[in-house]
């Protein structure tokens, strides 16, 4: 699988207002095709500030991972995002498995109050990357 339009952990987002933070670009709209460890997702429902963060495990093929992020709703993962995003050949991000192997992919989502600057969410990717 090399050119994955739809990552594989997402979430829809119902927010009116939104802005993205990611570990690597803490400015709010940067995720779009970014690879990161996390990204955090935050905007405004009913007059409450509040945020979906996707933590990517540093053990996942392709860590960290491509990402999709945009403002009508969209946050997924994408691991298989070498050609689309980073203009590499296709078949560059290939994950082959013979006959009977198999690959685990392992994502969390944390529900906050609040924005990625009010959270300590490079501590929680830690937590979660932690053998």
């Amino acid at each position: 699988i090399d050119h994955v339009m739809y990552g594989q952990a997402s979430w829809p987002m119902p927010f009116a207002t939104f802005g993205y933070s990611t570990d690597i670009d803490t400015a709010r709209g940067k995720a779009w095709g970014k690879k990161a460890r996390w990204v955090d997702y935050s905007g405004t429902i009913e007059g409450q500030e509040l945020g979906v963060t996707l933590l990517d495990h540093p053990d996942n093929p392709g860590s960290p991972c491509w990402w999709h992020a945009r403002g009508y709703g969209l946050l997924a993962a994408n691991p298989f995002g070498a050609s689309a995003f980073a203009g590499l050949p296709r078949g560059s991000a290939d994950l082959v498995l013979e006959e009977g192997e198999a690959a685990t992919f392992r994502y969390r989502f944390l529900l906050l109050p609040g924005d990625a600057a009010g959270a300590d969410l490079e501590a929680m990717w830690r937590r979660f990357a932690a053998p």
